[in-house]
Parts: C-alpha cells; structure tokens; sequence
C-alpha cells in the first residue's frame, strides 16, 4: 500500500503541497482497512514521501529533496518489477526462458547495475520460441488469416422483432446483474469473500450481497463505495459501471459508423 501511494507522488499525481487523501478516502480507494493504511503512512512519513501536520492530515513533501541514492533505488525496483512481469509473459507465450536467464535475474535483483539490468531487458527481447510450444500465435494480419479456419462463416437466422427483443433484453438485463452482484467486493479475493459473508450469516450467498457495517469491527471489510447502491434491500438503479459502458460505446460505434469502423474510429 506505501509502494502504491508513493508512486502516485512520484509520478506527480498527488504534488508537493498537496494533503494526502483521509483514511476513509484511501480506504476506499486501494480496498484495505484502516491499519493497513496507517501502517504505511508510518513507511511513507519515515522515508519522507508525507508529513504529518499539527492542524491535521498528512501533507506530500518535496520529493527532490529525497536523496538521488532513494530516488535511483526506487527506479530500479520499479525496473525489476516490471522485468518480473515481462518474464512471466514471455514464458507464457512460449519463449525459452531458461533456468539460466531465471538465475541472471535473481542475481540482478540482488546487486544489478542499471547498466546490467538494461544489458538483461535487451536479451529478452530477442529470446526464440520453445521447440515444444504447441501453438501458432503470429502477429501479422497475413499470418493470422492462414492459421484461421477456413470456412465460411455462419450467421444465425434472423430473428423476428419480438425474439430479438427478448435475447437483446435478456442480454442487457444479465451483464447489469453481475456487475450489481460483484460490485460491492470488487477486487476482493475469494477467501476475504468467503470470510464477509460467514460474519453477515449469509454464506453461501442466495441473493446480492448484504450491508450492514455496523455489524462488521474488522476494518479489514472496506466495501466498493457504491455498495449502499448496490446491496440488498438498497438497489433503486443500475449503478454506473464501466462494463457497461463499453456495451454503450461499442454500440454507439457501430450506430456511428457501421460495421466496418477502424481502429482510428475507436480511438
């Protein structure tokens, strides 16, 4: 969660000056409870990314003032994560990533140079598939074509009004359902999940999910903000919801200019 805050501060989306959001903001903004958020402001003010001010609230510090040795180490991690990532991918995509190359990047992560890391990001690049990577994902459009079936596609029948109506409604009715269903948790994982319900009597789960915080001590519990909207007994609407929103905007797409859009009609 520190790690979190003060790359926000390091790429300058909270600025020198500026109060720190409360701790119900950040709460609800990164889904932890309220220790956990103390805990690493404690981090944060140690370091000196925040200061705690007599009148109230912590306060974001002048990050150049944080030693260019602070500065360079952070960079680096953030390099290292980010490499970590990109070596799961490859490895999922079926490139060779050797134990060898595994090793290089543990030894990295202990004492690399940035010139050493770079070096390492470079050999990635250029890493081959496995021998017994079993599937054919090219990239090129041409090359895509001549691995896909090839048959005529079929289109369904069409449909009369009433039938199209019914499957189009039922089509809408059901991705606001479950997005209404999984807001309230959005982002918890399914034990913490589990957990919450067992506490409010209600697992397994029959219906949408309960509020009732004034039930719950653990801090640990912090609902989505929307969850007064979105909980049983409280659902006068369809909350907003971006999963909706792509269904507005692919439509409106499509309404705007026909099937045949481009990517340049996407963006």
């Amino acid at each position: 969660v520190a790690e979190e805050i003060r790359r926000d501060i390091l790429h300058e989306n909270l600025k020198a000056g500026e109060r720190l959001p409360t701790e119900n903001e950040l709460t609800k903004q990164l889904g932890v409870g309220r220790l956990t958020i103390r805990e690493a402001l404690k981090i944060l003010q140690g370091q000196g990314w925040i200061k705690f001010k007599f009148s109230g609230g912590a306060y974001i510090m002048d990050n150049t003032k944080i030693s260019q040795k602070t500065s360079a180490y952070l960079q680096k991690e953030e390099t290292l994560e980010l490499l970590e990532e990109e070596i799961s991918q490859l490895t999922q995509e079926g490139r060779n990533v050797t134990d060898e190359i595994k090793e290089r990047f543990a030894r990295l992560k202990k004492e690399g140079t940035p010139g050493e890391i770079e070096e390492f990001y470079n050999t990635l690049e250029g890493l081959d598939k496995r021998i017994d990577y079993p599937y054919e994902e090219p990239s090129e459009i041409d090359e895509i074509k001549k691995e896909a079936p090839q048959k005529e596609i079929a289109f369904p029948k069409i449909l009369d009004k009433d039938a199209l109506y019914e499957r189009m409604y039922g089509a809408w009715l059901g991705r606001c359902i479950g997005c209404l269903l999984g807001k309230p948790v959005e982002g918890w994982p399914k034990e913490k999940i589990e957990n919450y319900l067992k506490a409010m009597n209600s697992y397994p789960l029959q219906d949408y999910f309960p509020y009732a915080p004034d039930k719950i001590s653990n801090n640990d519990y912090t609902l989505h903000p929307s969850a007064k909207e979105t909980t049983k007994g409280n659902i006068n609407y369809m909350a907003h919801d971006d999963d909706l929103d792509y269904t507005i905007l692919n439509l409106k797409l499509i309404k705007e200019n026909g099937l045949k859009f481009t990517t340049e009609d996407v963006g």
